[in-house]
């Protein structure tokens, strides 16, 4: 398993509540709070879809929602729970 590391991305003032994060192969995971595209989102933090293994959308109180429907899960269901613990912890 990577050593994941988080890199917040600003979110607009009218977006919609909630979380998407993607997490690059190198380990990185981008996120925004709020409700996005994880192709819009990729672009936004400069990344190129080729970079990102998985991703998935959180609720606005950090609970698991769904993967994301452009790169899929994550490869096991413990890697998932890791990346959002350390989102969880994040946001405080």
């Amino acid at each position: 398993m990577p050593d994941f590391q988080l890199e917040p991305l600003a979110a607009p003032e009218d977006g919609r509540p909630g979380l998407t994060f993607v997490v690059s192969k190198a380990g990185n995971v981008v996120y925004t709070q709020e409700l996005t595209t994880h192709k819009m989102l990729t672009i936004r933090s400069g990344r190129v879809p080729e970079d990102i293994a998985w991703g998935g959308v959180l609720d606005p109180a950090g609970n698991w929602v769904r993967p994301s429907v452009d790169y899929g899960d994550a490869p096991q269901i413990e890697t998932r729970d890791t990346v959002v613990n350390l989102l969880r912890s994040a946001l405080g």
